[in-house]
């Protein structure tokens, strides 16, 4: 990262991340872009806590939650494909980020077959940003974060971001 960023060393004004997707010309997919859905979202909240929707609205004061299961999972699906290159998510900042662990980062085309493109073991740590490059080219009409180890997970974060070519 920070031989991209040196590319940009005139631009005082740039964190080293901006002067990173600059140097590879991603592009952020927003929520206009896609809709949300999971296996559960907690206490069956939809609308005033843990919706899906918390986590792709820009805001660090809310977060995703789902129900205590065996394999929770979180999906994004975008309305047209994309070439992935990498997915950020941000950690749940006031307690318990040990709780995002043997996470798949799965895509696919058809919201049928899914394919393993990433994967974070953790366990995580509270306020943790946590960055999944993928394999390039890893196309996709589906990415779909899921817990596949344990008998007893909550999936929850703060924000997803996801970053592409085009």
């Amino acid at each position: 990262m920070v031989e991209l960023a040196d590319q940009y060393k005139d631009a005082r004004d740039l964190s080293a991340a901006q002067a990173t997707n600059k140097a590879i010309e991603s592009k952020k997919i927003t929520s206009s872009s896609t809709t949300v859905s999971a296996s559960t979202v907690y206490e069956n909240d939809n609308v005033m806590k843990w919706g899906t929707l918390y986590a792709i609205d820009e805001s660090i004061r809310s977060m995703f939650h789902s129900e205590w299961e065996q394999s929770p999972w979180f999906m994004v699906t975008f309305k047209k494909r994309f070439t992935i290159q990498y997915v950020r998510i941000f950690n749940r900042q006031d307690m318990l980020g040990e709780r995002f662990h043997d996470v798949a980062f799965e895509v696919s085309m058809d919201d049928n077959t899914f394919e393993e493109k990433g994967f974070f073991e953790g366990p995580g740590m509270t306020d943790q940003v946590i960055e999944i490059l993928f394999d390039y080219p890893t196309i996709g009409k589906y990415l779909r974060l899921k817990i596949t180890q344990g008998q007893l997970n909550t999936l929850h974060f703060v924000e997803i971001e996801i970053y592409t070519l085009e």
